[in-house]
């Protein structure tokens, strides 16, 4: 089959289908934040005269709660990074139609560990941004007042999200690059997408690090 007629009848298929798998982890992020930031509220006014021991329990149904949904957000990007490595050997029969396969294998093998590195910087972000809202829990259990420390930690969690979408960009990107005419021109596009995600990853770490010592400040007796 003739390289354009092949790119014409498939080269959307799989960035389609990588865009609306992050969009739907994008829908499901926002749905927590909004679910945390109710909730929150409404143990504070809930729980204003309520014993101890009942205010401890009812943040702990809700934490479950949210934790449940965090793992379920996990579970969609785990099926969103498994379909993209799928979609490796497509990428290569494309790509090899402009470059010699034994090329077209070593670009995907090299974006392909890439995109891994930066998959696993992003999953230990969520880990640590997730041991540091553990800590933030044992505070508000201790009765102190955790809500700057809850706001800066979801402006980190925002920031993470970003170097996901940024590295979706950069799939997506890569997954046209694939088809292209051009592929040496447009690889130009993908360094810079490339480029971009290792700023995010960077950003997000850093919120998470001035989040950690906001509660190494809080942990310090005054």
């Amino acid at each position: 089959m003739p390289f354009v007629a092949f790119a014409q009848g498939h080269e959307d298929i799989p960035a389609e289908a990588q865009m609306l798998k992050a969009q739907e982890v994008r829908q499901k992020a926002q749905e927590i934040k909004r679910e945390v930031k109710a909730e929150n509220k409404n143990i504070r006014v809930e729980t204003r005269n309520l014993p101890k021991e009942e205010v401890k329990e009812k943040r702990e149904a809700v934490r479950t709660e949210i934790k449940d949904k965090r793992e379920e957000i996990r579970d969609t990007i785990k099926e969103k990074r498994e379909a993209f490595k799928d979609e490796a050997k497509e990428r290569i029969n494309v790509l090899k139609e402009k470059v010699s396969e034994e090329r077209a294998k070593k670009i995907e093998a090299f974006f392909g560990g890439m995109v891994r590195k930066f998959e696993a910087a992003i999953s230990r972000l969520r880990t640590l941004a997730d041991r540091i809202d553990s800590r933030l829990d044992k505070f508000e259990d201790e009765g102190k007042d955790v809500s700057a420390l809850r706001t800066a930690l979801d402006n980190a969690r925002n920031s993470i999200e970003s170097a996901e979408d940024a590295l979706d960009k950069a799939k997506e990107e890569f997954t046209t690059f694939a088809s292209t005419e051009n592929p040496k021109e447009y690889f130009e596009k993908v360094k810079t997408v490339v480029h971009n995600v290792s700023q995010k990853v960077r950003e997000a770490h850093k919120a998470l690090v001035d989040v950690i010592n906001s509660v190494k400040g809080a942990s310090t007796p005054q």
